[in-house]
């Protein structure tokens, strides 16, 4: 591997130096592109659920359910086999789902929708079924009246109990279950709630004061525990209400012009509200203030859904739909963390559960788009979670299947995404095949975290996208998945460093790397570059005299080492012409006959033991640097033009003793000067005549030379030089 060097010069007259280096909903609408869907169906739709930022369904009058898998962009009608109103739809996951509706009406389909049956909680006539909630893909209840009947089942509406009937002239008009244990239900203005399942609802009694009695509960919605919305009207009136303590007082938020419908919380800062009317508000502070949104109706708004940590579809009279969809689609861990904690009651369950959790996998790869799988991933890794936390042993039959069937996913993704990159690398495909080959690494990913194989891959192709520092981090991640990582690996993510100027990183990467691979010249070159990135000199001089000591046929070694020690050597040079521009005041001084003489003869003693020190170890260097060079024109004679360099050298020296000689009023010290001068001068001729027979071309040698023929006082070649082409003389 060749070490990246700069080999330009430029030599500036006589010192030539090479250098290598709250508010209410009355406020104005908040900025977001709400989208009117052209829909299917013209029926007030009431409900409407999404599983992921794809996946949804939505329900309403006359049997109505249609159905969406791109977002909510377009919708299709699944046959229902029923004309009563549906109320609400609750899906588990993109299969299971139901739908609460009149007549005693609860649709269940376990094909996302494809096919519904019915699964009536009570063969009761006249009632109606308006909320639906379940916990996970068995275990729910079912709501309405009149009767304010409660039903519960644990087999997927096979079979209902009845567990309470909370007014006997009402209906209930929403239920929502927190966990397994926990859910709450509201008839008028009356709040139910059980902690043990429904085995008993007892009412939080604050909302039966006289401050709420005409209200009426149309929605309410829990975001964990303890953090609870309610929204309804109060005659005329719609009103917001918030509880901080698991329901057991509510506070009235504020007042809306409309009847509220239906509220929602993606979480505790951010939710929403419809209502009648066209009322659309939001929240962004956890209902401190409101603000409408961006949708333009005077039409009723029934119902809302959440997805995504922020997508989301408001349904209402007319099917009207309206949709606003987060452009950042969210990681796994989004939908991972999402889906519902699903209760085990026996190994059969949890068999059943890890057959769904291969319904899954073969789901996301039914989808073209892999960036359509990873919702279905999601719900795969959690599905399987639960069953090993079940299971509780790794070695155990079923949990020993999951890593086969995760790794079988994840080696389709893998894959897949190489095979795509080896083409677009082969025949220099479009963007968009390599935007699919980083989808379908980024599942890998998702899917086995600690795939080193995939963290790889997908840096290799950030690389190409020039999405350098998401490169870095991908390869960072799987060096730190590898035992003993591969050299290419280090050296690749040692050169991304370096190109981001993280040069810290890279020295700390190429000492371990080191420690693996002691004998690598490549590591050891890698880390040269680093020092002379960082400024750091004399450590790169120290690495290439152990690389010339390995390799001493190598030019390039020489030739760095070389172009360094020159530059070093003239930063010496200048240091020890500063001091002597010190020395030279300081004797001005000593002529005015000042009190402190002794002190000023020290301190130019002082100096001057500096300035010889400098102009010692500046010599030193310089020909060293000459040794350098001359060993890379005896090495490599037609590769490295390295007469301009040495000229240079040679060069730069005589101009800092010249300007040193201007100093002095010492006449030994003016003729060491002189002779010095005069001895560099005429080997840096010597190299610039051989630099210009070799290269003509390059005018920074020739101005070079035609300086030195004056200094030397060869005018005639001088002015020679000045009738060259290549020469110009007004620099």
């Amino acid at each position: 591997m060749m070490i990246l060097f700069n080999r330009s010069y430029l030599h500036l007259k006589s010192a030539c130096n090479i250098l290598f280096f709250v508010m209410i909903f009355s406020s104005p609408a908040i900025a977001q592109e709400w989208t009117l869907v052209e829909s299917v169906t013209d029926s007030t739709l009431h409900g409407v659920y999404f599983v992921d930022r794809n996946i949804g369904w939505a329900v309403g009058d006359g049997g109505t359910i249609i159905h969406s898998s791109d977002g909510g962009k377009n919708w299709a009608p699944q046959e229902s086999g029923t004309t009563n109103q549906l109320n609400n739809v609750y899906f588990f996951d993109e299969f299971t789902g139901w739908i609460a509706g009149n007549d005693n009406l609860v649709l269940y389909t376990e094909n996302g929708g494809k096919e519904w049956t019915e699964r009536r909680p009570t063969s009761v006539s006249g009632q109606r079924i308006t909320d639906i909630s379940f916990t996970d893909w068995k275990r729910g209840w079912s709501a309405g009246g009149p009767g304010g009947h409660i039903y519960y089942t644990d087999n997927a509406g096979l079979s209902w109990d009845r567990q309470a009937s909370l007014n006997p002239n009402s209906t209930i008009s929403a239920i929502e279950s927190i966990n397994h244990q926990t859910a709450y239900a509201s008839v008028d203005n009356q709040l139910f709630f059980t902690d043990n399942k429904g085995e008993e609802w007892e009412e939080h009694s604050s909302l039966s004061e006289s401050e709420f009695e005409s209200l009426i509960i149309n929605d309410i919605h829990f975001v964990n525990d303890t953090l609870g919305w309610a929204i309804g009207n109060n005659e005329n009136a719609g009103v917001i209400l918030r509880s901080n303590n698991s329901g057991n007082r509510w506070n009235e938020v504020q007042n809306i012009h409309s009847k509220g419908k239906s509220i929602r919380f993606i979480d505790q800062e951010t939710g929403m509200l419809v209502g009648d009317n066209g009322i659309a508000l939001q929240t962004n502070d956890g209902g401190i203030n409101w603000e409408r949104v961006g949708i333009e109706t005077e039409i009723d708004l029934n119902d809302i859904a959440f997805s995504d940590s922020g997508s989301r579809w408001i349904v209402g009279e007319q099917g009207v739909i309206y949709h606003y969809v987060k452009p950042e689609v969210p990681d796994i861990s989004f939908y991972r963390d999402h889906y519902p904690s699903v209760e085990i009651a026996n190994e059969s369950e949890a068999v059943e559960l890890l057959q769904r959790a291969q319904l899954y996998g073969d789901s996301a790869l039914a989808q073209e788009d892999p960036t359509m799988r990873i919702s279905r991933y999601g719900r795969l890794l959690a599905s399987t979670d639960q069953v090993e936390h079940f299971f509780g042993n790794p070695e155990n039959e079923y949990s020993s299947h999951i890593p086969v069937l995760l790794n079988h996913y994840w080696a389709v993704e893998h894959n897949e995404g190489a095979k795509i990159f080896n083409e677009w690398l082969e025949q220099e495909g479009s963007p968009q095949q390599i935007e699919k080959s980083k989808a379908h690494l980024q599942n890998a990913i998702l899917i086995q975290p600690d795939s080193a194989f995939s963290h790889i891959s997908l840096s290799y192709v950030n690389h190409k996208l020039n999405d350098i520092p998401v490169s870095i981090s991908s390869m960072e991640t799987a060096i730190s998945l590898m035992e003993v990582p591969d050299l290419k690996h280090y050296t690749f993510l040692i050169e991304l460093y370096q190109s981001e100027e993280r040069l810290s990183e890279g020295l700390e990467l190429n000492q371990k790397a080191i420690e693996h691979y002691p004998e690598e010249n490549t590591l050891y070159e890698l880390l040269v570059n680093l020092y002379l990135n960082q400024g750091e000199i004399e450590e790169a001089v120290d690495y290439l005299a152990m690389l010339i000591e390995w390799d001493s046929d190598n030019p390039n070694y020489y030739f760095i080492r070389g172009a360094q020690l020159q530059y070093m050597a003239l930063n010496k040079l200048e240091e020890a012409l500063r001091l002597y521009e010190e020395v030279w005041a300081l004797r001005e001084e000593l002529q005015t006959d000042p009190a402190d003489r002794d002190e000023i003869e020290n301190r130019i003693g002082s100096l001057m033991q500096e300035v010889n020190e400098l102009e010692s170890e500046g010599t030193e260097y310089a020909d060293q640097a000459v040794s350098d060079l001359d060993n890379v024109a005896e090495l490599d004679p037609e590769s490295y033009d390295v007469d301009g360099i040495i000229g240079s050298i040679y060069h730069n020296r005589a101009s800092i003793f010249y300007q040193m000689r201007t100093l002095t009023a010492d006449q030994n010290e003016a003729q060491r000067f002189d002779s010095t001068m005069a001895n560099n001068l005429e080997e840096a001729k010597t190299h610039y005549e051989q630099a210009v027979t070799q290269n003509p071309d390059e005018p920074a040698y020739w101005e070079a030379l035609y300086y030195i023929y004056l200094d030397l006082g060869l005018e005639d070649q001088a002015e020679q030089i000045v009738r060259n082409e290549n020469f110009d003389d007004n620099k």
